[in-house]
């Protein structure tokens, strides 16, 4: 059962006078707000996961890339072990453009996600990068 656009023309007629240049920049600025605020706490490009523990000091769409920039490279070690500290040994960031990165700082884990169920997690350019020398192409 189609219903033409002359039968839906009465139902949207009060809407047209509504749409104005104010409302529309407020209908913008609301849709903006509603963006920010679903990524108050990570990246761009990152879904929110409440299973995974994160260090504090995201920002919204940037997620931890100003946590990270103030790392720098000389104090990331220290980081680490930092995190490791407060969050436990697997927890995670995300970086716009990167996605998330899951930080896993026990053998156990790391065999699990290498080894035993290696298909399950996805693993990306820089991780098949990063791991060229120990399992090959």
């Amino acid at each position: 059962m189609a219903v033409s656009a002359d039968a839906l023309a009465p139902l949207y007629q009060h809407l047209v006078p509504l749409v104005t240049r104010p409302n529309g920049l407020k209908l913008l600025a609301a849709a903006v707000a509603l963006y920010v605020f679903n990524h108050r706490s990570h990246a761009v490009g990152t879904r929110r996961r409440r299973d995974l523990k994160q260090p504090k000091g995201a920002v919204p769409l940037l997620g931890h890339m100003p946590v990270m920039a103030a790392v720098g490279g000389q104090n990331l070690y220290q980081f680490l072990e930092k995190q490791y500290n407060e969050l436990g040994p697997v927890w995670s960031i995300s970086l716009p453009l990167l996605g998330r990165i899951i930080y896993i700082d026990t053998p156990e884990n790391l065999e699990h996600v290498l080894k035993t169920n290696f298909w399950s997690y996805e693993k990306g350019p820089t991780v098949a990068w990063i791991l060229k020398d120990l399992v090959g192409d």
